[in-house]
């Protein structure tokens, strides 16, 4: 008689959370685990992952199982793979099968490798082997936290990753941004081999990922430098992870499905290889520096007293706001003068892409909104139009006020096209670029800008955030942050942390012998202080305090829950049922608000809200009586667990 066995597969859909993500097939030999199979799944074939296999056995009441239909491939995942993807569902309460699809590689034949320009400089052994990196390699912690400056923690990886990669280990170092990962593998590329080095991010073709992953599952790569996605790899010998710049939003995928993050993934993946983490920043996260403390991580400092550390100058912008060269400051002009004359590179930074924030009907004081989101529309100089952030929408001057009919219209706000345009007007002679993602939309577009700034054809930047990931890798005589209440406005839990952080990051970009000048409406705020006469220790421990009072994260983990629909009515009704079911079902130790509206409460013709639930720190979210209603939410709702922000 032939014998069967019973497989256990993971189809690789999105399913519903509380529905079961594993299913049983039959098959005539047994398969390992984490070999990718066509299955039949309700009427149609679709991909699964085997997660266990076992002889089969009698079944009673007439249970019929379904046949696997075809093996693609033997031991397409690893069995820690799998452990990582119910790991991370279960956190995220995101389908296993979403998680396993993005670990299985669309598999590609006849791969055209891509052929790329790169300057061949490897030559070894040109870094010393520095003291941090014998203390991180000898000690018998697994966790680390490196707190210093970005040219001082490449130094730091350049002499981990060399020790590590010499053991025959791999090395994965992650970034925030594709652009800085460009940055990344460029430095690795002095010092290492090309073959032996990887770059990955979701921005690669399908066949050169399916390329990289079979490389890098082979051993033949040693060194891998990528985004969030990195963490998803199909590692034979991991040995060390590193994580730059943890603080970064950017890390946590927040605009699409599943929004895990890649500090958490990281620290997983580590655990279960038996690897060391080492998590580096400039400026630590609140959650990170608590956890590191109260963990007993080895927290290592590179950075300087907060005696020692480069003065931060300030100017009132509030005294010049009727200036004709606003937002350029007298004492920003004087710098930026100085610094030409001298020869000097400038970087200018500003919150916002475009001319303006928010433009204003002088008749009736009525702001120009997007008919689909009911946002401010901005607008751009250099296309002469105004432009939805959060849609397609895109109009031509508006010849009138759509409230009133008139015609006069006022640019409030600080754009990065406004201060170019004061700047050019200020120095004609001056080389001035905007960096900013309507000039930089492809890596090509980068690949120009670094190239001539890199050769010296750039006396000025000005840019958004996206300048910020170019510590370490180039610096500045002079930074200016053009006005510091951009960074602080939001009303949220964090925003003082992030704003903090992106000053400290900056103030990281100056040169030994340069300047750092924040011009501000306030010069008095608070968080200037913690860049001249106080340190990060001193925000960090005012910080702490006032979460713990107010039972946000570290002390709380946070679920964020969205509803969106074309009708407002229904988004008001939906919600508030759904509150009513969680305020009834929850306790003492959690927290749910009432549904709220997000400042972009209207996005691309659909109108939402929010309701956030806090549960005490450590608590898994699936023990709790609030899961089943969570887990059980019809559609139109968005599960967000540690989201990046509460509003």
């Amino acid at each position: 008689m032939k014998k069967n066995f019973i497989i256990q597969v993971a189809p690789l859909v999105r399913l519903p959370i509380l529905k079961t993500q594993v299913f049983s097939y039959l098959c005539d030999k047994t398969l390992p685990i984490g070999t990718l199979a066509n299955i039949p799944f309700h009427r149609r074939i679709i991909q699964g992952i085997v997660v266990s296999s076992k002889k089969d056995f009698p079944r009673t009441g007439g249970i019929k199982l379904k046949k696997i239909n075809s093996v693609v491939e033997e031991k397409m995942l690893s069995e820690w793979q799998i452990e990582l993807a119910k790991k991370l569902s279960n956190h995220y309460l995101s389908p296993l099968g979403i998680f396993l699809k993005l670990m299985t590689p669309e598999k590609i034949l006849n791969i055209k490798k891509k052929k790329e320009k790169i300057r061949k400089i490897f030559s070894k052994n040109k870094f010393s082997y520095i003291k941090e990196a014998k203390i991180v390699l000898n000690s018998k912690n697994k966790k680390f936290l490196v707190i210093g400056s970005a040219g001082k923690r490449l130094n730091l990886n350049l002499s981990l990753v060399s020790r590590v990669a010499k053991t025959g280990k791999q090395c994965l170092i992650l970034v925030p941004e594709i652009y800085y990962s460009y940055e990344m593998r460029r430095k690795f590329q002095e010092y290492f081999p090309d073959e032996e080095i990887a770059l990955v991010h979701g921005r690669i073709s399908k066949g050169q990922f399916f390329y990289l992953w079979k490389k890098i599952r082979e051993g033949k790569i040693k060194i891998v430098v990528a985004t969030k996605l990195g963490v998803l790899l199909s590692f034979s010998k991991l040995g060390l992870v590193i994580l730059e710049e943890e603080q970064d939003i950017s890390h946590k995928q927040w605009n699409m499905n599943p929004r895990y993050s890649a500090v958490r993934a990281a620290e997983i993946l580590a655990g279960l290889w038996d690897a060391k983490i080492v998590l580096e920043s400039f400026s630590p996260s609140i959650e990170t520096f608590w956890k590191a403390e109260k963990e007993k991580w080895r927290i290592l400092n590179m950075e300087k007293s907060a005696g020692e550390e480069k003065k931060t100058e300030i100017a009132d912008l509030y005294r010049e706001r009727n200036n004709p060269d606003f937002p350029v400051s007298k004492k920003l002009y004087e710098s930026i003068s100085r610094a030409l004359d001298g020869k000097k590179k400038i970087l200018l930074l500003a919150k916002r892409r475009g001319y303006s924030t928010f433009s204003v009907c002088q008749n009736c004081q009525s702001i120009l909104k997007c008919p689909q989101c009911d946002r401010p529309v901005v607008y751009f100089e250099d296309s002469h139009s105004y432009r939805c952030l959060h849609c397609p929408f895109r109009s031509d001057l508006f010849s009138f006020c759509p409230n009133c009919g008139g015609f006069q219209f006022s640019h409030l706000g600080i754009g990065t096209q406004l201060v170019e345009r004061k700047i050019k007007r200020l120095f004609p002679s001056a080389r001035v670029i905007r960096l900013d993602i309507d000039n930089v939309k492809s890596v090509k577009k980068y690949e120009e800008f670094r190239e001539k700034l890199k050769n010296g054809e750039i006396d000025i930047i000005i840019g958004t955030q996206i300048a910020l990931k170019l510590g370490g890798f180039f610096d500045f005589d002079l930074v200016g942050v053009v006005s510091a209440q951009e960074h602080l406005h939001l009303a949220d839990f964090n925003s003082m942390e992030q704003a903090l952080s992106n000053f400290r990051q900056a103030k990281n970009l100056v040169k030994e012998t340069g300047r750092f000048l924040v011009q501000t409406f306030s010069p008095k705020e608070e968080v200037l202080d913690y860049l001249n006469s106080k340190s990060y220790r001193d925000f960090y421990k005012n910080e702490i305090k006032l979460r713990k009072k107010l039972f946000y994260p570290p002390f709380s983990g946070i679920v964020k829950l969205f509803y969106r629909d074309n009708s407002k009515k229904k988004t008001e009704k939906e919600t508030k049922e759904v509150f009513d079911l969680l305020a009834a079902a929850g306790n003492n130790e959690i927290e749910v608000s009432e549904p709220y509206e997000p400042p972009a409460s209207k996005k691309r013709g659909y109108f939402y809200k929010n309701i956030l639930i806090k549960i005490p720190c450590g608590k898994k979210l699936e023990k709790l009586p609030l899961y089943p209603i969570i887990g059980g939410l019809r559609k139109g709702w968005t599960v967000d667990v540690d989201p990046i922000s509460t509003i």
